[in-house]
C-alpha cells in the first residue's frame, strides 16, 4: 500500500509527503502503520504459487496465523513490533485446507506466539486434527509455560499421532539472566506442561536455548543446558547471541562487554560473562549435540547414557575435547566412524547399544564396525530359523545376525524396510 502511494507520487511528480517515507533532504520518523490484514486476505494465496506446486513435498512451507507478538525479550526484532494482529478464522481455514490437500509434509506456523489468543489457538488445532492426512507435520512455536491448561487437554486426547511439532524457546533458566533481557517464564510450569505433553509421546519438542545472554558465564550456562536437556526434547537447538540492529540489547552492548560481528549475522564473539575460549567450548559441545542427539543416530545409546550422566553439558563437551585429543573428523565422515568414536569414548561400555542402534538405522545391510562376537554366523542362522521356525531365505538372504550379551539380534533389510527380533537360544 505504502510503495503504491510513493510511485503514485513519482509517476505524477507531486511531493513526496506520505507516513514513514523519508527523502534526502527531509526525513519522517513516524512509524509506518502496518498494513490491515484484511486488505492481504484479498490478494492471491502466497501458499499456493503455481511455480512451488510440483515441489511442495520437498519443501518446507512457512504459514501465519497472526502477526506481532506479546512478548518484549531485548535480543528479538519482533519486541519492536507494537500489538498482535490475527487473520480471520475463514480465511486461514479456507488457506489451511487447501494446503492440507496438497502433498507437503512439513507445515511451519510463523506465529510468535501460537497459544497467545487460547480460542484461536483451539480454533486452528481442531480444524487441524479434523482434515490433515497421514505423513504431514506442523511445527508451532508455542510459550509453553502460559499454555493454557485446556489446550493440553485437547493436543493429549484428539491430537494424531506424529501431526505436531512444538518449538520452545526457553534461552535461559537463570532468572536475573531473564529479567534482564524480560523473558519472563515460569521454568517449573513450563516443564510440567511439557511432562503432560510427552505422556502419550504425540508430539515431537525442538527447544532452544542461547549462549550469551547476560549474566550468564559458562558454569551457569551449563545449568540452563542441563535444566532443559533433562526434558529430552527430540531436539535441543543450541543457538549463539544475535545482537540485531534496533533490539535493546545491542544498543547497551557496552553495559555487558559485548563484541559481536560487525556484519550480519551480528554474532557474539565475547563479553564481560563469557571469554571467546568459553564460547568456543559451547560450540564444541553444540557440535556433539548436533551429531549424537539432535540427529536421532542412536537413540537407544544416548538415552542411556545421558540418564546416567551428571551433566549432559560436559558430557557432550568432553565428548567433543575426545574428539580433538585424537584427530577425529568433525566433517566428512563415514556412518560407522561416528559409532566407533563414540564406543572408544565410552570404552566399550555401551557396545550393544551402539550396535542395536547402528542396526536399526540402516535400510539396506551395513558394513559391521565391531569385532563379529559369533564364530560360525551361518551356523547360528540355522539354529534360530529350526528353533523359531523362520523363512530360510529371508534369514539368509537380507539378514545379520549378532550375539549381544544376553541375547541375539537379528535383523532383516528387505524392500528398504527393516524388521529387528531378538532371541534366545
Amino acid at each position: 500500500i505504502a510503495l503504491d502511494k510513493l510511485l503514485t507520487c513519482l509517476e505524477n511528480k507531486e511531493e513526496v509527503c506520505l507516513q514513514g517515507v523519508s527523502t534526502k533532504e527531509k526525513r519522517d520518523d513516524r512509524l509506518i502503520p502496518p498494513v490491515d490484514l484484511s486488505y492481504l486476505e484479498t490478494l492471491d494465496s502466497p501458499y499456493l504459487l503455481e511455480r512451488d506446486k510440483k515441489d511442495m513435498k520437498n519443501r518446507i512451507l512457512y504459514f501465519e496465523t497472526s502477526r506481532g507478538c506479546p512478548y518484549q525479550c531485548q535480543y528479538c526484532l519482533s519486541s519492536l513490533e507494537k500489538g498482535l494482529r490475527f487473520f480471520s478464522m475463514g480465511y486461514l481455514k479456507q488457506q489451511l485446507g487447501l494446503l492440507l490437500e496438497t502433498d507437503v509434509k512439513v507445515i511451519k506456523l510463523l506465529d510468535r506466539s501460537f497459544n497467545a489468543k487460547t480460542e484461536h489457538a483451539l480454533e486452528i488445532l481442531d480444524f487441524v486434527f479434523k482434515h490433515a492426512r497421514p505423513g504431514v507435520q506442523l511445527q508451532f512455536e508455542i510459550n509453553g509455560d502460559v499454555l493454557d491448561q485446556r489446550i493440553i487437554d485437547f493436543i493429549n486426547e484428539e491430537a494424531p499421532d506424529g501431526l505436531l511439532r512444538f518449538e520452545i524457546g526457553i534461552q535461559s533458566t537463570y532468572e536475573p539472566t531473564n529479567k534482564v533481557v524480560r523473558r519472563y517464564q515460569n521454568f517449573e510450569r513450563l516443564c510440567d506442561v511439557i511432562k503432560q505433553l510427552q505422556q502419550n509421546h504425540k508430539i515431537d519438542f525442538h527447544l532452544d536455548l542461547i549462549a550469551g545472554l547476560p549474566l550468564e558465564n559458562l558454569q551457569r550456562f551449563s545449568k540452563s543446558f542441563d535444566d532443559v536437556f533433562r526434558l529430552y526434547p527430540k531436539e535441543l537447538q543450541l543457538g549463539f547471541l544475535k545482537l540485531l540492529r534496533g533490539t535493546s540489547l545491542r544498543n547497551e552492548a557496552n553495559k555487558y562487554g559485548y563484541v559481536y560481528q560487525q556484519e550480519a549475522p551480528y554474532e557474539l564473539i565475547e563479553s564481560y560473562d563469557l571469554s571467546k575460549e568459553d564460547i568456543e567450548k559451547i560450540h564444541l559441545a553444540e557440535d556433539m549435540l548436533q551429531k549424537y542427539w539432535n540427529s536421532g543416530r542412536m537413540p537407544i545409546t544416548m538415552n542411556k547414557v545421558l540418564r546416567a550422566c551428571a551433566s549432559p553439558f560436559y558430557f557432550f563437551l568432553d565428548l567433543g575435547e575426545f574428539y580433538q585429543a585424537n584427530d577425529f573428523k568433525f566433517f566428512g565422515f563415514q556412518l560407522d566412524e561416528l559409532f566407533q568414536y563414540l564406543n572408544l569414548y565410552l570404552k566399550g561400555r555401551y557396545e550393544d547399544e551402539l550396535i542395536e542402534d547402528y542396526l536399526r538405522l540402516s535400510k539396506v545391510k551395513p558394513k559391521k564396525w565391531w569385532k563379529p562376537r559369533i564364530e560360525n554366523e551361518k551356523e547360528t542362522k540355522h539354529l534360530l530359523i529350526d528353533t523359531y521356525h523362520l523363512n530360510k531365505e529371508d534369514v539368509f538372504r537380507y539378514g545379520i545376525v549378532e550375539k549381544l550379551k544376553e541375547e541375539y539380534i537379528l535383523v532383516l533389510y528387505k524392500n528398504y524396510q527393516v524388521t529387528v527380533e531378538k532371541y534366545h537360544i
